[in-house]
């Protein structure tokens, strides 16, 4: 169709409708496609999913006050189940980098010991986890080591890391001769939330590091221990709805349980780590910068050291001043050169029971003080501001081609179908509008172009529980049109981006299938159907 039938068709002045991104969200489908139409040519552009823009920050003015680099962290102790579950304290959480909370598991009577190294036992003691393997090194990184970790990857299962957990106490309480019985498991042991052989200081090592080329110095750090399975874990899963909203595992509130519609082990699925003195997890942001929840189930402490989120940029580029890839690379910084650039750093402990509230976009090492278990997972509260940082990180992460683990492009799609904004939310209203027109505008292009090439497409309708897609070669997400190749000429399909199909393999090779997964109209539907509400 001509350019001239739109122009007759939509008779709005599309150039200075969008000049402002408050009233382009109020566009519909029918306004975009004009405006798509009359910028597409025969010399296509380059196409991009989501236009990676240039994310300035600015930074808090820098000091050198010792109490501004040292910031006390803000701790919650709470007194009653009705404190617990007001909305005071959710909104407070939301205010700060991160937030210590003491006596949630008391005042709310979550059992702890659901969660203890011998009740893990005792429910799936042949479970596959995955082991870091880690050289053991100073808190404060001033061994001359360097930021970058020594990790290797292994395997086990609960049952012998249980086994190694506990031999590792024993071994340490009689190099120590202290005249306390050796532990067992049992619940006031390791991984219990109570003891009534030993006080809990006595699962911490406190022992100062001391370099050593001895093979004890690796130690095995049991991660990533996955709990989603319900009919294993249902009392593990169901125990934490016993928290407040914003910090359930599943809520109305939580955007990854509500809207993603696909497990992602460890962000809206919950995940444990048993832990020896010394095992860490090196310094990071959540995936999409999605905030995450905490809970120490003892015996032993965990230390924390967080950065603030406006200082992300500088931990970033002493990263890459060390060699570093900030997103891929295991490092542990030195606080010393982290105070000589200036940038704060909370360091707080985490004793049995505490949870760590830990806000989107907050860089952050963890390590164990004691022996430990420590229960995880992501929440991306229902907001403008969480939202826009997720997009934010996942345009950077395709800058840096890393893989987002969240598709931010397939998460907002379902939010706009799934979701009823009100007039209230209509900041994160636009946002989501935003991420919805740009994709829309890629699906356009790139099939303009292929119809342009005289490159046949095949219409593949997503099913209701499909997931998203992920280039084979890239791991970018990969929205609505799919160029896919089989795998040994079975009925396995692989899929690729456009960028990575037309670099490989080229447009005309036989083996290459494009698949659209949507109709534009159908697209332009549920963006104009994405409206606000007034209830």
């Amino acid at each position: 169709m001509a350019s001239t039938s739109y122009e007759a068709f939509v008779n709005v002045r599309l150039k200075q409708h969008l000049q402002q991104c408050e009233q382009l969200s109020y566009t519909t489908f029918k306004d975009l496609l004009a405006e798509w139409f009359a910028q597409v040519t025969t010399a296509p552009s380059q196409l991009t999913l989501l236009q990676c823009d240039v994310i300035s920050v600015s930074l808090p003015p820098p000091t050198n006050d010792k109490t501004v680099l040292s910031p006390q962290t803000p701790c919650i102790i709470l007194d009653s189940k009705e404190t617990a579950l007001s909305s005071v304290i959710s909104q407070t959480l939301q205010r700060h980098p991160c937030t210590l909370v003491k006596n949630i598991s008391s005042v709310l009577k979550l059992d702890l010991k659901l969660f203890s190294t011998k009740t893990l036992m005792e429910t799936a003691p042949g479970q596959e986890i995955e082991l870091r393997i880690q050289k053991r090194r100073s808190a404060e990184g001033t061994d001359g080591k360097g930021w970058k970790c020594q990790s290797h990857v292994g395997k086990s299962t609960i049952a012998e890391y249980a086994e190694k957990q506990v031999q590792d106490y024993c071994s340490w309480n009689m190099n120590k001769k202290r005249t306390s019985e050796q532990p067992k498991l049992t619940d006031g042991t390791i991984g219990g939330s109570s003891s009534k052989r030993l006080k809990a200081e006595d699962y911490n090592s406190d022992v100062p590091f001391k370099k050593s080329k001895k093979k004890s110095d690796w130690i095995e750090f049991g991660t990533n221990v996955d709990l989603s399975d319900e009919q294993v874990w249902k009392k593990q899963i169901t125990e934490l709805d016993k928290l407040p909203e914003l910090l359930r595992l599943k809520a109305r509130s939580n955007i990854l349980s509500e809207d993603l519609g696909q497990t992602v082990l460890g962000m809206n699925s919950l995940q444990l780590y048993m832990k020896i003195p010394g095992c860490r997890t090196p310094g990071h942001k959540e995936n999409c910068d999605a905030a995450s929840v905490n809970i120490n189930i003892g015996p032993g402490d965990t230390e924390w050291f967080c950065v603030s989120p406006e200082y992300w940029p500088v931990m970033h580029q002493l990263c890459r001043e060390r060699k570093l890839n900030f997103l891929s690379d295991p490092w542990w910084p030195s606080l010393a050169e982290l105070e000589q650039a200036r940038v704060p750093v909370y360091r707080f402990r985490q004793k049995a029971g505490d949870l760590v509230w830990i806000n989107a976009g907050t860089v952050h090492w963890v390590q164990a003080v004691g022996w430990c278990n420590n229960i995880a997972w992501n929440v991306m509260p229902m907001t403008s501001q969480q939202f826009h940082m997720a997009v934010a990180r996942y345009k950077f992460d395709k800058m840096e081609r890393f893989k987002s683990i969240i598709p931010v492009v397939h998460l907002a799609w379902s939010m706009a179908t799934k979701h009823r904004f009100l007039k209230a939310e209509e900041p994160l209203w636009q946002v989501v509008r935003n991420v919805l027109r740009q994709s829309m505008k890629y699906s356009h292009d790139l099939m303009k172009t292929l119809k342009q090439q005289n490159i046949p497409t095949t219409f593949w309708p997503k099913a209701k529980d499909e997931a998203a897609h992920y280039c084979f070669d890239c791991q970018v997400e990969v929205f609505n049109v799919l160029f896919t190749m089989s795998v040994d000429a079975s009925s396995t399909y692989i899929v690729h981006c456009h960028d990575c199909a037309k670099e490989k393999n080229g447009y005309l090779r036989d083996d290459i299938q494009v698949f659209y997964q949507f109709h534009m109209t159908d697209l332009g539907r549920k963006y104009d159907r994405c409206s606000l509400f007034d209830t």
